[in-house]
């Protein structure tokens, strides 16, 4: 079912595997920035290039093996994304105004391209991480909630408005436009549910056929 949802998204939105690479790349671009106005320690400033040397790895990583990740890797290359962000957010000279705003990114990917609870689970990991780092620092509790509210209010409403849209492409990409009855994806789709439910429970053979 996983899959023949992110076949159908791939006909509609951007290839996931592209957006990554973008977004990993921008990401290090943010992370190049902060070096010429750098007014931390050395150590600090060799953490932000390790950070930006694992994000350009992970860009090519997923240009030329994206296709082979499976749905469980993507979360996991999201969750080791959030963790990077929190480590240069925590370093950063100002976690609100630099790098923390890379959250919302997190936020919309995970809305195109997974369901509802992977939505939730790494939405609310980046929040409850981005909490951690604004009451480890020494702002007045009022500006922290300010700042965290801002970016995982922005996020929240992000993401639903993204899986909303992605929600009504899909609806619609499983119907005909005219009658609204299931059009041949909606029934290749769900032949290939059947063959797989069949496979899983050792069907014959002629059993798993007749279905598709």
């Amino acid at each position: 079912m996983r899959d023949n949802r992110r076949n159908l998204l791939e006909s509609i939105v951007p290839d996931p595997n592209k957006v990554a690479v973008v977004f990993c790349l921008a990401g290090a671009g943010a992370g190049l920035a902060l070096p010429p106005g750098w007014h931390g320690s050395h150590r600090s400033l060799m953490i932000v290039f390790a950070l930006v040397s694992l994000t350009l790895l992970a860009a090519c990583l997923r240009l030329k093996h994206g296709h082979r990740l499976s749905p469980l890797g993507a979360q996991i290359a999201l969750t080791a994304s959030v963790g990077i962000i929190t480590v240069a957010a925590a370093i950063g000279p100002s976690v609100h105004d630099n790098l923390a705003v890379l959250y919302i990114w997190v936020a919309v990917y995970v809305a195109l391209y997974f369901g509802p609870v992977a939505i939730v689970l790494q939405t609310g990991a980046a929040g409850v991480a981005y909490a951690i780092v604004l009451l480890a620092g020494h702002s007045s509790l009022r500006a922290e909630f300010l700042a965290w509210n801002s970016i995982f209010g922005t996020a929240v409403v992000l993401a639903a408005v993204v899986y909303g849209l992605v929600a009504t492409l899909v609806k619609y990409g499983r119907e005909d436009s005219l009658t609204g009855l299931p059009n041949r994806r909606s029934w290749e789709e769900r032949a290939n549910d059947e063959q797989e439910r069949g496979l899983a429970y050792q069907l014959p053979s002629f059993v798993v056929g007749s279905v598709t």
